[in-house]
């Protein structure tokens, strides 16, 4: 009872919790603001506090911040709160006996004081008592003050412990708080912070079970390491110590009231497939969600729309290959976007499910599409348009003028064939919605959001580029082969990244705290094109085409990706977005506020909202599919056993059925 220099911290629980399903530590349970102003001081020293954490609990009464809570749903009420007081002002009791603090910090609502009612004849006279005011940002403000600065500072030899002279890399470093400095992290630390993160530690996990043996036994360790160094190091150059290998922003003035009004659409797409036909989509729709932020009118704020499903058969594509349906889905998806776009007058936001463009040079190869497939994709998706038939000849123009020439000796045919080459189409696509766009005043925003990634070129080419150029300088390339328990082959960020299994999210989901975005970067979407072998439909031989041509630095290609991750909350991966490079400057900071908000709407999750509500718009139900693969099995029977088999599509059916890869499902065993 004698020890006064010890600091007792009381706050509310918050609506906002974390929904795994097993028990959790009531301080990582809770979410809201102020429990991530605690969280992050707790992680910022690297020895013990000495500061005693209660919370008070609509659902508990007053526990210790370590108490393993389950997830839960209910509010303070006046009356919950008399019912609370006697149970808490018994544990207030409890926890005063056993310790005199020097202060008291209060942080808590109206009615969750109230349970609390008389605590001031409890406290020792010498006892200093803070209430924090106002509402939760004050609240939260006021909190974070009193923890950097009434609270005792670390002893100077804990934070001289680690010098960066010591050190076999010459770092360079994220911007971080100002109020942090580099001796307030430790390899402990940082440890213990993986830890309760599962997303993280899962994954590590799993690498642990894949990377080299001789990795395996200190991989935790040492890439708790590795982070706490890129951490400290970016420290170090928030305060002019070093230059910046990662730069990285706060999100800021994300505030719903600035957009109240702005229309919103949300693209994806959903494909159906049906067992005896594997790789053919024989399903499609892309589905369109609609929103208009603030209006309360429901008619008005929200509109569903879906491109028909697509029942048949296309005739070009390479069916035989896997990706087949991932060209068809983009085509569709890219449609829906230039439809949405053309109806919507007044659009400020089109936001697609996934990368706004994939990585092109693995599709190359595909036999074109005959001008009866495209007919196909604009009947369904061309309602929007002012002329289909526009499109199309918008198309053939440039394909004649400039694209086919440069692709192929073959152009003059593949035009009198009316043929289109798929990756020349989709390119085509492409800068014809950036055209759209720049009409607009303003201009729209163009993204897309990627929620799970195995990336690794940002990390590849930014982060560890810079690393491996400081080793280098300091002729240190041997540390990393050092660090990593005297292994010879991770002396460039290739070899370190495939050697030690991380990615761009891994890597950042440990880096970057909620709340703050990368730098920016131009993706890598088509450096792979070049020359290959292409047949055309309904022949049997190929010819050499040039998609190399299609590039970005060419006015003929594909448009500049440029691309930066976003950590939206602790307990979810960083989201990587996607904008056009060209479409206007300044559009970064536009996006980011945006994709924040909405991602913010499910915390649990950390994705826009109005994705997942399209995502399940966009599904092709088992049931539609299910149904779908019993009416052509019905008919394709009737046909057989009649021998009368004059439907033109159900002719194409049983082709397709029967000569795709796998063997056909008339002939399979019963398993």
């Amino acid at each position: 009872m004698d020890y006064i220099d010890k600091y007792l911290l009381i706050v509310s629980c918050s609506q906002r919790k974390r929904s795994e399903l097993e028990l959790l530590p009531a301080i990582d349970r809770y979410d809201g603001p102020v429990f991530q102003v605690v969280r992050r001081f707790l992680r910022s020293r690297s020895s013990p506090v000495p500061l005693d954490i209660y919370i008070l609990s609509a659902e508990f009464g007053l526990i210790a911040s370590d108490r393993p809570i389950p997830n839960y749903d209910r509010r303070i009420t006046k009356k919950r709160s008399s019912e609370l007081r006697p149970s808490v002002i018994e544990k207030l009791i409890e926890i005063l006996k056993v310790d005199r603090y020097q202060e008291i910090f209060i942080c808590a609502g109206k009615d969750y004081l109230r349970s609390l009612e008389g605590y001031e004849k409890l406290v020792q006279s010498e006892t200093i008592i803070k209430i924090a005011p106002g509402g939760i940002g004050t609240k939260s403000s006021k909190l974070k003050d009193w923890l950097y600065n009434r609270l005792p500072q670390e002893s100077p030899s804990l934070s001289t412990a680690i010098s960066p002279n010591n050190e076999n890399m010459e770092q360079n470093q994220i911007n971080c708080d100002s109020q942090q400095s580099a001796s307030n992290i430790s390899e402990e630390s940082v440890a213990r912070e993986l830890q309760n993160q599962p997303h993280v530690i899962l994954k590590l996990q799993e690498n642990a079970l894949t990377i080299a043996e001789n990795l395996r036994d200190n991989y935790f360790k040492n890439t708790a390491k590795f982070i706490y160094l890129l951490r400290r190091a970016m420290i170090e150059a928030s305060q002019g110590k070093r230059d910046n290998i990662l730069k990285v922003e706060t999100v800021k003035d994300a505030d719903w009231s600035k957009f109240k009004g702005e229309v919103v659409t949300f693209i994806d797409g959903g494909l159906g497939q049906v067992k005896m036909s594997n790789q053919v989509p024989i399903l499609l729709r892309v589905g369109s969600y609609r929103v208009k932020a603030g209006e309360h009118n429901l008619e008005e704020r929200e509109q569903f729309g879906y491109y028909p499903v697509i029942f048949g058969d296309i005739e070009g594509g390479s069916k035989e290959r896997k990706d087949f349906p991932d060209i068809v889905r983009i085509t569709a998806e890219l449609l829906g976007g230039l439809s949405a776009l053309e109806r919507t007058k007044d659009l400020r936001v089109l936001m697609f499910h996934g990368p706004l463009m994939y990585l092109m040079s693995a599709y190359a190869g595909h036999t074109p599409f005959t001008e009866k497939d495209i007919d196909l994709f604009l009947k369904q998706y061309g309602g929007g348009f002012k002329s289909v038939k526009k499109l199309k000849d918008d198309f053939f123009q440039e394909a004649e003028l400039d694209i086919y020439p440069q692709m192929s000796q073959r152009s003059d045919n593949w035009i009198e064939k009316r043929l289109f080459e798929p990756l020349a189409w989709i390119a085509f696509l492409y800068r014809k919605l950036i055209r759209e766009a720049k009409k607009r005043n303003p201009r729209p925003i163009i993204v897309g959001v990627v929620e799970r990634s195995y990336l690794k070129e940002f990390s590849q080419t930014i982060l560890l580029e810079r690393i491996f150029r400081g080793l280098r300088k300091n002729k240190k390339q041997n540390y990393f082969n050092e660090l990593y328990d005297g292994r010879k082959d991770l002396n460039n960020p290739k070899a370190f990244l495939d050697g030690l299994g991380y990615t761009d999210t891994l890597l950042l989901s440990m880096l970057l705290e909620s709340g703050r975005f990368s730098e920016s970067w131009i993706i890598n979407k088509c450096g792979n094109l070049d020359k290959g072998q292409m047949s055309l439909p309904g022949e049997s031989f190929s010819g050499e085409v040039n998609w190399g041509v299609l590039k970005s630095n060419n006015n003929i290609g594909f448009p500049k990706i440029r691309g930066f991750y976003l950590k939206v909350s602790e307990t979810t991966e960083p989201l990587r977005i996607e904008v056009f490079e060209e479409l206007y400057a300044g559009q970064i900071e536009e996006v980011v506020k945006r994709v924040y908000l909405y991602a913010k709407l499910l915390p649990g999750y950390g994705f826009p909202i109005g994705l997942d509500i399209v995502d399940k718009y966009a599904h092709i139900p088992n049931w539609l599919t299910n149904a779908y693969e019993k009416l052509i099995k019905y008919h394709l029977s009737i046909s057989l056993q009649t021998g009368d088999i004059t439907d033109e599509q159900m002719r194409r059916i049983i082709v397709q059925s029967i000569y795709m890869t796998k063997r056909d499902w008339l002939f399979r065993p019963k398993s």
